[in-house]
């Protein structure tokens, strides 16, 4: 009998994970779920941005044309700013 493969890739990094997770629909991999035992997870500390209603529409929309999700555009756009300034 053949071995079911995932469809999950494998994932270096939480960043890795997250960038994935913009971009997919976790009912895609329903039936890969199985039940786990509490883990605890050191994620990094985040900061959470409040933009207005337009301005997460205005997101969303470039985030659309360059095929990723917003948080990746943001994290693309932030990373640039930092680097130009190094």
């Amino acid at each position: 009998m053949k071995e079911k493969r995932s469809k999950l890739p494998e994932i270096q990094s939480l960043e890795e994970l997250a960038d994935f997770w913009d971009e997919h629909q976790l009912t895609d991999f329903y039936e890969e779920f199985v039940e786990v035992p509490d883990v605890n997870v050191n994620i990094e500390g985040r900061t959470y941005v409040h933009v207005t209603t337009k301005m997460y529409e205005a997101l969303s929309q470039i985030a659309e044309k360059k095929g990723v999700g917003v948080e990746q555009l943001i994290r693309l756009w932030v990373e640039e700013k930092i680097a130009e300034r190094n």
